[in-house]
């Protein structure tokens, strides 16, 4: 019996997920990607003798006045 069994698991897992493999694309949400940019992110590595560093940079795209001087 359960050799006969055997033979229909994949069967019943295809038929048991199929609905998350759905690809109707009416319901699918619109996406707003008009967002202004504020921010400039950078990648950076510093290479020196036995050191390297990884850095990320990021700077606001808007001139600002430095508060500190």
């Amino acid at each position: 019996m359960l050799a006969r069994l055997h033979k229909w698991i994949p069967l019943l897992c295809v038929l048991l997920f199929w609905q998350a493999c759905n690809t109707d694309k009416t319901d699918a949400p619109v996406l707003d990607t008009e967002v202004e940019k504020e921010y400039e992110i950078d990648l950076w590595e510093n290479l020196a003798n036995n050191l390297r560093t990884f850095q990320i940079r990021v700077n606001t795209i808007k001139t600002q006045d430095c508060l500190n001087y």
